[in-house]
């Protein structure tokens, strides 16, 4: 058994144009997620979980760095890695719904 890790430079003197995430819950929400079998490749046999690079593109738009379209051979992919920092904010914004539902719980049993 082996393992592999991968870097990515997240340095900010390596990025430009750097901004807050802006809100994603509503994206993450329109994001399906599918099983599915593979047509071709070593692993067809098995089921995979994963998105349709088609609705990331729709959603999250073309300029998403995660999606990726080879016009040599019409494929379009994904780099699951760029969804962390979506699910990440999407997280965090249900955090604080959760925190405000508490508070107002808390103001009607007091």
């Amino acid at each position: 058994m082996s393992a592999l890790t991968y870097l990515t430079d997240s340095d900010p003197a390596f990025k430009t144009d750097i901004r807050r995430e802006e809100p994603a819950l509503y994206k993450v929400e329109a994001l399906s997620p599918f099983t599915y079998r593979m047509t071709e490749g070593v692993d067809t046999r098995r089921r995979h979980h994963g998105f349709l690079a088609s609705n990331v593109r729709d959603v999250l738009g073309e300029d998403f760095g995660g999606w990726w379209y080879d016009e040599k051979s019409g494929r379009q992919s994904l780099a699951y890695n760029e969804l962390t920092a979506v699910l990440w904010q999407a997280v965090r914004e249900l955090s604080e719904q959760v925190t405000t539902l508490k508070d107002q719980v808390s103001a009607l049993t007091h």
